[in-house]
């Protein structure tokens, strides 16, 4: 029979993020090199996921406004401020073109792994997560045409199609 061993230590933030971006790290190689351009489907999933939680444990809402701009301030409020998921936010929508712009992500270190291995990222989780805002408040549906990474910023670029 094995040892049993039990935590002694508490579990940092920086520990459990660190074994969460290698999880995604591992996931996305996967997914690009299994699936390829199919996965981006799987995107529209975790899109929802997060974005039921920020309204459902978040309070976001997208009520009071049909300004997408608005909303999505409100996205990106509730993105930087309760999730804590990057430094700073900030999304642009520009006559259906959509800009998201991060300093600093959490996800910063796995998109770089992708980056160093010539893996495009099939999906993007908070990108995704936008694009499942914009066809919750509009019924439009929008994707992601770009990523790119310059040291600690991160730009999606995305588009809504109809």
């Amino acid at each position: 029979m094995g040892e049993i061993v039990k935590r002694v230590v508490e579990r940092t933030e920086e520990v459990a993020t660190e074994l969460n971006n290698i999880i995604f790290i591992g996931l996305y190689i996967g997914l690009n090199k299994v699936l390829g351009a199919g996965a981006k489907g799987l995107g529209v999933y975790v899109g929802k996921e997060i974005l039921n939680l920020m309204k459902e444990k978040y309070g976001l809402s997208f009520e009071g406004s049909d300004d997408p701009q608005v909303l999505l301030d409100r996205f990106t409020r509730v993105m930087i401020n309760d999730l804590g998921f990057a430094e700073q936010g900030e999304i642009d929508v520009q006559n259906g073109d959509i800009v998201l712009k991060l300093k600093n992500p959490m996800d910063l270190p796995v998109l770089k792994r992708l980056i160093s291995e010539n893996i495009t990222p099939a999906i993007y989780p908070m990108a995704d997560a936008v694009l499942a805002a914009i066809y919750d408040f509009s019924g439009k549906k929008a994707v992601i045409e770009g990523i790119e990474v310059d040291d600690d910023n991160v730009t999606v670029k995305m588009k809504i199609i109809s």
